[in-house]
């Protein structure tokens, strides 16, 4: 799927420890919109394996959903109140995805559940002693999708902060 995503949520519940490692639940939300391209594969009988079809499929006005749920980390290596770099973070998380694709022209839809790393990095500008607001930048990484060999799904986000502590 390559597409983009102007309705994306994220909605993360934890604890800070020390004010320098934030451990969190993470919920996600998204709705893109694009393309899809995808590679059939048939059931060779004559040898009991998986052939590939010689064409690939590429679906246009294709929309989706994807939401999944999962744990991370955060670290915020600069503690000292008065610099600017006070909220700067870097994080990763491990999350269950889960995707649904509906292919609009073809009146068909495509499935996918797997697993996904998420490596983010951001800066966060504290409004006063509890409240923050930032911006932060995240790649998330299929690593396994079930039923599915020789899958990629790279996301890339750009995420608006509110923080509470």
């Amino acid at each position: 799927f390559s597409g983009f995503s102007f309705v994306s949520m994220d909605f993360r519940f934890g604890r800070a420890i020390a004010n320098a490692v934030a451990l969190y639940a993470d919920f996600n939300l998204a709705l893109p919109q694009g393309y899809l391209e995808a590679t059939t594969y048939e059931r060779n009988e004559k040898y009991a394996d998986w052939s590939l079809y010689e064409d690939i499929s590429t679906w246009k006005d294709v929309f989706s959903f994807s939401g999944g749920g999962g744990l991370g980390i955060e670290v915020y290596p600069c503690r000292y109140p008065r610099t600017f770099w006070r909220g700067i973070h870097f994080g990763n998380a491990i999350l269950l995805d889960y995707s649904i694709s509906n292919i609009l022209n073809k009146d068909a839809s495509f499935e996918l559940i797997g697993l996904a790393w998420r490596t983010s990095s951001g800066l966060d500008w504290w409004v006063n002693d509890t409240w923050s607001i930032g911006i932060e930048v995240a790649q998330i990484s299929q690593i396994w999708a079930q039923d599915v060999n020789d899958f990629t799904n790279q996301k890339f986000q750009i995420l608006f902060r509110i923080t509470h502590r």
